[in-house]
């Protein structure tokens, strides 16, 4: 009986560790919406896609991390979105446009004591038809982790939110990209 007890176990923890985990919801970050404040004009936001299939989830030890909104680069033009609207520079058609390709978009949480997350994306900012910025840029965090899963796949998932908000604000303080949405 106690055989079957421990197999019984060991199947759904294997079944636990391979399940599905929801990327938690963006927030804007204060430091963000304030640089788009000082943008010389506003944004739009042209199309966000990810360089290969694999980048749309994130691995965390056997476990697949989705966006809510079907994909990474869904969840990405989203959270530039709200930090735009949120320093009231989303623009319109004729304003400069924003797209995205991620590149890197990973969570590793080790065996140790300390976890590590990339996310990379190259930008580009078309004005009138012509490319004014095109640059790859990329965020890099540690958060704690544990061997003990249960400690490691949570502190990882909340890494992501502080991981992009890093991207994002690597973005809006490169001195390239203000320049080419001044119009």
């Amino acid at each position: 009986m106690q055989i079957k007890s421990a197999l019984v176990a060991g199947v759904l923890a294997l079944g636990l560790s391979a399940c599905s985990l929801m990327a938690p919801n963006y927030t804007p970050a204060f430091q963000n919406v304030e640089k788009v404040k000082a943008l010389p004009s506003n944004v739009t936001l042209g199309n966000f896609s990810a360089q290969k299939p694999e980048l749309e989830e994130v691995g965390i030890r056997g476990s697949a991390m989705k966006a809510g909104q079907g994909s990474f680069s869904s969840y990405l033009k989203d959270a530039v979105a709200a930090e735009l609207k949120l320093g009231n520079k989303l623009g319109t058609t004729g304003d400069a446009e924003l797209s995205a390709v991620i590149l890197v978009n990973e969570l590793n949480t080790g065996v140790g004591g300390t976890g590590d997350g990339t996310l990379s994306a190259r930008f580009t900012v078309l004005r009138d038809k012509v490319t004014a910025y095109d640059k790859s840029l990329t965020a890099k965090t540690e958060f704690p982790s544990s061997f003990v899963g249960a400690i490691a796949i949570p502190n990882a998932v909340n890494a992501f939110v502080p991981l992009v908000q890093k991207l994002i604000e690597t973005l809006f303080s490169d001195a390239d990209f203000v320049k080419a949405v001044k119009k």
